[in-house]
């Protein structure tokens, strides 16, 4: 039975055994510190603030309580795909994005490369959100991540040609993203590169540096897969639009 959580220090242990499946949850709860409630069932953790609901810990065998979810539309990010399939059958998505997650390796320290290697700037942020399409403003968030951690980037006569960067960062794990490649630059590597630069430091800091992949993007997997990400449980994006009739 779900029981509230008092005090969420009490769930950081449980979360903190895998960093990178319940990463969102350990970001907003204790880094973003944004006033989610949070209930918990031994090892399944459910947490709801508004209309956004996150998932986290082991739901192979845990049927969602309903009664804890909004009447309204809602939205999740990164469910367990134990709790997608059981939310497929319950309501009508209004969209949904399964996503791969990918962990990299630890990589050996890039040698040799390309003199334009470096870090983004923030003069880079307007750039790097043109070509980010999964959010209606993206220029804030990609600034303050450029701001906040570490990225990876490569110019070609100071020209900004591809790059890479993490969503957020916590004490344990990191979360790459909006990586991108400018269409004249393809096939050169350079994504590659960026990723072993950038996964190197990231490792350096102690973190477990991992990825979500769109289903849909099977250019991102191949070149993640090729540089020897593991793949691990799939996850979903996703949005519900009403209950199902029951029959």
């Amino acid at each position: 039975m779900f029981e509230p959580v008092k005090d969420i220090r009490t769930v950081k242990p449980l979360l903190a055994q895998d960093p990178v499946a319940n990463g969102i949850m350990i970001q907003v709860l204790y880094f973003e510190r944004l006033k989610y409630k949070v209930w918990r069932d031994g090892g399944s953790v459910l947490a709801k603030k508004g209309t956004h609901v996150l998932f986290a810990g082991d739901w192979s065998s845990k049927a969602v309580p309903l009664e804890l979810l909004p009447k309204a539309p809602f939205m999740s990010s990164a469910a367990p795909k134990e709790v997608f399939e059981q939310m497929k059958k319950m309501y009508v998505m209004s969209w949904k994005s399964p996503c791969w997650t990918l962990v990299a390796p630890r990589p050996d320290r890039p040698t040799g490369g390309w003199e334009g290697l470096g870090p983004l700037r923030w003069k880079d942020g307007p750039m790097v959100a043109k070509l980010w399409r999964l959010h209606d403003n993206p220029l804030p968030h990609i600034r303050e991540c450029i701001k906040k951690y570490p990225s990876a980037c490569i110019r070609v006569e100071g020209e900004l040609a591809a790059w890479g960067g993490n969503h957020f960062v916590t004490d344990m794990a990191a979360e790459l993203g909006f990586a991108h490649t400018r269409r004249k630059y393809r096939r050169r590597g350079f994504g590659r590169r960026i990723t072993l630069d950038l996964t190197h430091k990231l490792y350096e800091m102690g973190l477990v540096p991992y990825c979500y992949v769109f289903k849909t993007n099977d250019a991102s997997y191949r070149m993640c897969k090729g540089a020897g990400f593991e793949e691990r449980e799939d996850v979903a994006w996703f949005g519900t639009k009403r209950l199902k009739k029951r029959r």
